[in-house]
């Protein structure tokens, strides 16, 4: 499947990376596909939750329960992104896009970026924390560009800009 029309926005939640992917859709008119609108159509496809679901579970075996759960939605995220047509654009944003799923489809590492919260004086063992250090060392092993969100909105959307800038012209989607 040729996803080279395709721009990723993955993240742990509450990192601006919504924000960021609706300023962006509308400043170079791109499609905008975030994930988590997709919910009600996705929920049916996929398998159960399994017991790292249950109230005891820790907080690491909800993440690994959500990370699995999330390779699941990716590729419902690819079937989805096979129905559209290659033009415009499209920007996809959401917590379930991690590095190593972006990884595998993508042509180009600028296609791709991941927000990270500022992490400083967060507990360690949260889940958010956890999800967050995940997304940080899959991104780093796999040398994709991570951005730190929490800052003001238009300077991470001038940053993320400035990320996908170069792909967003080729495709004669923004001016030189």
């Amino acid at each position: 499947m040729d996803l080279s029309h395709v721009l990723w926005i993955g993240g742990g939640r509450g990192t601006g990376k919504s924000a960021i992917a609706r300023a962006l859709s509308e400043r170079f008119d791109l499609r905008l596909y975030a994930v988590d609108d997709h919910d009600k159509a996705h929920e049916p496809r996929l398998p159960p939750s399994g017991p790292a679901s249950s109230p005891q579970a820790t907080p690491a075996e909800l993440v690994e329960s959500f990370v699995t759960r999330s390779r699941h939605r990716f590729r419902l995220v690819l079937e989805d992104l096979a129905g559209l047509p290659p033009s415009p654009i499209v920007i996809v944003e959401g917590t379930e896009l991690f590095p190593t799923s972006v990884a595998a489809v993508l042509r180009d590492p600028r296609h791709a970026l991941f927000v990270l919260p500022d992490l400083e004086g967060q507990p360690a063992a949260t889940f958010d924390v956890l999800v967050a250090q995940r997304f940080a060392w899959e991104a780093r092993d796999l040398r994709l560009t991570t951005l730190v969100g929490g800052g003001p909105i238009d300077e991470l959307v001038e940053r993320a800009a400035a990320q996908f800038l170069p792909v967003i012209r080729r495709s004669g989607s923004a001016p030189q």
